[in-house]
């Protein structure tokens, strides 16, 4: 397995795949109204939420299986889609019953019709998340780079015909996302199951096996995205205002775009730490860890000074109101940073109890924040509360690391000129690759 090689091809995929995500935000922020674009930002995070939910720590099980444990592939595969499948109908079938619930609370006055289509979402983001582990555990990163770059592509093109050429609305952009995400992981799994092979025997000691990992990943899975979506709720549930909630979607989700490039050399460093022993994989992970604090500071030092008249320019004067909360958010991107790459260490050796405790920790402190600050201070409030909790996630987890490896502090959040370089490397070996793929 070829680190270097998968950060590249993630990187490419990166550098191609945020200027895809932000067409599309801008585009849902110019032909739909304001509140419309928060009733799709509840919609869209509510069914991320489900799939949170539902999927068991199954991905992080998938690829620890993989490559620590060395369960053949076709075995992997075939276990992670019966499950899959009956997560999914269990999770869409509960979905239904708490509709009126949920609709009341959380989701404002949302059509029945919305409401299904962003259920219906649930199932086909949970095979894509399986079939991302799969291709990420058998070092074929490059199914998910093309998978994640044709999905983007589609969206937008069928975004932009349903809301330029067709004058559509909400309803029909539900439709149009769903019916990519579906058409793409169709061929998703057509690519996988060519790479891994399947078995038709249930093998219910390899689902056991796996869920006992994967409930642990899953605690830990969880409280992230509790802490990184909750507050868009609780925004609609005390302001009960669309508009309100729309202007946080368009903050936080540019910070989100911001994280691709971090997240992406995250997500290349954890199954080569489950192949690493601890000593190996604390220094391994420090560097990734210095790498990444220093991407995140330079996305949001750079983006901060251009964000007052960048976002009013690009997505309207109407959304002029996000960017405060979005400066506020900016520095959480190093914050997010320093804790997911070191996370991926305790997931990798299998200790994620000190993943699962810093996260619930810092989930009540930010939920309690959110409860005195959103009412008060509105948007801004909500934003100050997860900037203080991810400060609060990061500390605790490096205060773990720390102590469990040896680590000094400044190993892995320091970078220095071999990092710099080794990123410049990195950089240059994706630009090749985006001139050789070209025309």
């Amino acid at each position: 397995m070829s680190f270097v090689r998968n950060v590249s091809g993630l990187l490419l995929t990166s550098v191609v795949s945020i200027p895809i995500a932000f067409a599309s935000s801008v585009l849902l922020a110019r032909f739909l109204s304001v509140e419309d674009r928060g009733a799709y930002a509840l919609l869209v995070t509510f069914a991320t939420v489900a799939v949170i939910f539902s999927q068991l720590g199954w991905p992080a099980a998938t690829i620890f299986r993989l490559r620590r444990v060395q369960t053949p592939p076709a075995r992997v595969a075939a276990s992670g889609i019966l499950v899959v499948l009956t997560l999914s109908a269990l999770t869409v079938g509960l979905c239904v019953a708490l509709r009126p619930d949920l609709t009341e609370r959380f989701l404002g006055e949302t059509p029945a019709t919305l409401f299904f289509l962003a259920v219906a979402m649930v199932p086909v983001q949970l095979l894509s998340l399986l079939f991302g582990s799969l291709a990420r555990g058998i070092d074929r990163f490059v199914v998910q780079n093309i998978y994640k770059l044709l999905l983007g592509l589609s969206t937008l093109a069928a975004m932009t015909y349903v809301l330029v050429h067709r004058g559509g609305g909400i309803l029909e952009v539900m439709m149009a996302s769903l019916a990519v995400q579906a058409l793409g992981v169709l061929g998703y799994l057509v690519a996988i199951l060519r790479e891994t092979g399947f078995s038709l025997r249930v093998d219910w000691k390899e689902i056991r096996e796996s869920l006992v990992f994967g409930l642990k990943s899953y605690l830990q899975a969880l409280a992230g995205q509790v802490h990184q979506r909750v507050d868009l709720f609780m925004i609609a549930y005390f302001l009960q205002d669309t508009k309100q909630v729309a202007f946080y979607a368009i903050a936080a989700g540019l910070v989100q775009q911001l994280m691709i490039i971090p997240e992406s050399v995250g997500g290349a460093a954890y199954p080569q730490l489950a192949g690493l022993r601890a000593r190996e994989g604390a220094q391994f992970v420090a560097r990734v860890s210095r790498q990444s604090v220093l991407w995140g500071l330079l996305a949001a030092l750079s983006f901060g000074a251009v964000a007052p008249l960048f976002v009013p320019l690009v997505y309207g004067e109407a959304y002029a109101a996000s960017v405060a909360p979005l400066l506020v958010l900016l520095p959480a991107i190093v914050l997010i940073a320093i804790y997911r790459v070191l996370s991926r260490f305790f997931t990798a050796q299998d200790r994620q109890q000190a993943n699962i405790v810093t996260q619930v920790v810092s989930v009540l402190v930010n939920l309690i924040l959110n409860f005195l600050w959103i009412p008060q201070y509105g948007i801004l409030g909500a934003a100050a509360a997860s900037l203080v909790s991810y400060g609060l996630e990061a500390l605790l987890i490096s205060a773990v690391f720390v102590r469990l490896t040896r680590t000094r502090p400044s190993e892995f959040l320091v970078a220095g000129r071999d990092d710099l370089a080794e990123i410049l490397t990195r950089v240059r070996a994706a630009a090749e690759r985006l001139r050789r793929s070209g025309p």
